[in-house]
């Protein structure tokens, strides 16, 4: 397609209706954008910056250097030369090695590239995270999904935002658009190499695929493609509200995960695909590597009469039928849970086990009052709250954010490894199931002491970076 000028100007103004219309930003955060040195991000970090005061936030770009090509230093200087230009603080960070070929290669880079947004996030104290991708970005995720044999939500991927904080500004704009912005606006900008790269899948859809789709019918295609994704993921999400309510009525107490399978059988085919999928995820963390072939050998368990027969899934992961239970457990013993409660007004030093260190004392409470790694809390509300690990049923409620959310999705979300679930802190209430903040994660509403008032500051550190935040 070719822009015309009104498409290129008015693409901030297009990005602020969307930001506000998908509740991507809220006036005092702080936005964390990813910028690789292409223009797809260099468009999206000038256009919030120049929106950013009618959006009532601040801005921070951080770039992560895989060292996978020669020309990765070239990509880091248009990075630095990008936010010192827009007078935005960089964060730049360095990979070392990296290991994998080929599409895998591909995979493990954007491993490591999430994995330093989300630490260089939390260091920052930024509340989302504003990455680059575009309706072209969408339409190609479709068609890649749909060769790979995904289901609906495979097909509605990716949302304008994550349950981790990611978002993405830019998915209803075209990719024509946002690199005719960032050439008119003169931004520093260089070309990835690697996106000419066959090997790789997604490459071969949007040099081949895709043109030649377009050939054949008209670039509104591209368009009506990214529809398709949208008008799935509003139908996914109903399905899996719906799943996550039927997998809490079928739930049982014990280790891993447990459903009456009676009752999960009972179900029409694709809803009990849907909760065994979710129980899987929420046993093994996530659902790489988990097949449609998994699910229907898991279903076809539920729908058995016999006792003590299993599967195995990828991941150390068993689908095991246990009389009138389907269980999904790991492989090997998870050990005892983690003990401990520690009240939130209880000044001074506190091991927690496995690295943890709690540190609560007084002082007064800062412009930002809560962060993943420091909160700080009202004196008076302290009293009722304690630092222990998760408890069946606990919920918090982000900041910011609408509803409640189950510790174990976010858990799930953030990336959390099953091993790290039962010991890690929360703060929350020591008889009922309300959490307030979830260290080196996220924190929600809570008790909040203002700026400057008399408050207990409480802050966790972690022996280790990837059990702080594990995306």
């Amino acid at each position: 397609m070719s822009p015309t000028t009104r498409q290129i100007r008015d693409l901030p103004r297009r990005i602020l209706r969307f930001v506000r219309d998908h509740d991507l930003a809220r006036p005092g955060e702080r936005i964390l954008v990813a910028i690789s040195g292409g223009a797809d991000s260099a468009a999206l970090l000038a256009a919030l910056h120049r929106i950013h005061a009618e959006l009532g936030i601040s801005l921070v770009a951080a770039h992560l250097n895989h060292g996978l090509r020669d020309d990765a230093d070239r990509d880091e200087q248009a990075a630095r030369a990008l936010a010192a230009h827009l007078d935005v603080p960089l964060v730049a960070g360095r990979l070392e090695t990296l290991a994998g070929a080929g599409d895998s290669l591909e995979q493990a880079a954007r491993d490591e590239r999430y994995r330093f947004l989300h630490a260089t996030s939390a260091d920052a104290a930024a509340d989302r995270i504003a990455v680059g991708h575009t309706l072209d970005d969408r339409a190609e995720t479709f068609l890649l999904n749909l060769f790979r044999g995904a289901g609906p939500r495979g097909l509605a991927a990716p949302r304008p935002a994550r349950g981790d904080g990611v978002i993405r500004p830019l998915l209803d704009e075209r990719r024509a658009v946002v690199r005719a912005f960032a050439e008119q606006s003169g931004l520093a900008i260089v070309e990835d190499r690697s996106n000419h790269d066959r090997r790789f899948a997604r490459n071969r859809v949007r040099l081949d695929l895709l043109p030649a789709v377009v050939e054949a019918f008209s670039d509104g295609v591209v368009q009506r493609i990214a529809s398709a994704a949208r008008i799935l993921d509003e139908e996914d999400r109903l399905l899996e509200d719906l799943a996550d309510a039927t997998l809490e009525s079928l739930r049982r107490p014990g280790p891993g995960v447990l459903l009456e399978a009676r009752g999960l059988a009972s179900h029409i085919p694709a809803l009990a695909a849907r909760v065994l999928r979710a129980a899987i995820a929420e046993a093994k963390g996530d659902l790489r590597r988990v097949t449609e072939a998994h699910i229907r050998d898991g279903l076809r368990l539920a729908r058995s009469d016999s006792r003590g027969r299993e599967i195995m899934l990828p991941g150390d992961i068993r689908v095991v039928r246990d009389g009138d239970v389907l269980a999904v457990v790991p492989t090997s013993a998870e050990g005892p849970a983690a003990e401990y409660e520690v009240p939130a007004d209880a000044e001074g030093h506190h091991l927690l086990g496995h690295g943890i260190v709690l540190e609560v004392a007084r002082a007064a409470a800062e412009d930002r009052p809560a962060t993943a790694s420091v909160v700080f809390l009202r004196p008076d509300a302290a009293a009722d709250l304690v630092l222990r690990p998760r408890r069946p049923g606990d919920r918090i409620r982000l900041l910011g954010g609408p509803g409640t959310r189950k510790i174990s999705d976010l858990f799930i979300d953030c990336k959390v490894p099953r091993s790290q679930r039962e010991w890690r802190p929360l703060l929350a209430e020591a008889t009922g199931s309300q959490v307030f903040w979830v260290p080196g994660l996220r924190v929600g509403e809570g008790p909040w002491a203002e700026p400057g008032d008399d408050a207990l500051r409480l802050s966790v550190r972690f022996a280790s970076p990837e059990v702080a935040d594990p995306r």
